[in-house]
This record gives structure tokens, sequence and C-alpha cells, in this order.
């Protein structure tokens, strides 16, 4: 081989970036390691799939071979991050009624139990 041919060859090895961190883990793996996840893993990779806006930074956490599902815990834990750096969301109150219902609500005979003003019993029939 000639000194340029090698000298060709060592310079497309340096140009190759080298491989990112993955630490693979199946769906079980990961919610033994992270409990707080436990039964909502499975549904985010739906709606990843799916082409949910809020999920798509999961889809690059997500890595099938074959039929097997792997997460890349290390992509996985970037997306929870940016995840939490995201503002709150928005009241799903819209009429700022928040505890309205329970002011409506008065004591029974004295007792500590509550019913709304419509099933209040009276007093003079009993049960």
């Amino acid at each position: 081989m000639s000194d340029q041919a090698a000298a060709l060859l060592s310079h497309r090895r340096t140009q190759v970036e080298p491989a990112s961190a993955v630490r693979l883990l199946t769906i079980q793996q990961t919610e033994a390691r992270h409990p707080a996840l436990s039964g909502r893993l499975r549904s985010w990779i739906h709606k990843a799939d799916a082409g949910h806006p809020d999920y798509l930074g999961l889809r690059r956490a997500i890595v099938r071979v074959g039929r097997s599902l792997f997460l890349n815990e290390i992509a996985l834990d970037e997306w929870l991050a940016q995840c939490s750096a995201m503002p709150p969301a928005p009241s799903r109150n819209s009429r700022s009624q928040c505890g309205a219902h329970t002011a409506r609500l008065r004591p029974i005979d004295g007792h500590e139990r509550f019913l709304s003003s419509s099933k209040r019993r009276n007093p003079i029939e009993g049960v």
C-alpha cells in the first residue's frame, strides 16, 4: 500500500465520530431502576410512536431489535430532564372554581361527614 493510500485511510478513521454512550434496558429493568415510572412507560412509548408532540424526545431513547424493545437509559434521563425544565401545564379548571363544590357542603347533625345541600337528609324523616 502506498503512503498516499495509507494517509487517506488514516484520515478517514479520524473523521468517524465516537459512538454516543448507550445503556440499553428493557421496560421491566427501567421500571425497577426508576419506580416512579412504573406503569407509565408503555403508554408514553405508544404516544411517542404515534407522533405525539410532547413525546417526540422519547423516540430517541427507544431502540427496537426485531420484536424486542429497549430503552436507552441515558437518552431517557435527558428527555426527562427536558420535561422537568418545561413550564407547568395550564390549569384544567378554566373557570377558576377550585373548591367551589366543597364550599356548598354542610355538616349533617354536627357530624364530621358532609353531604351537598341537594342530598341533605331531613331530620324529621329519619334516614
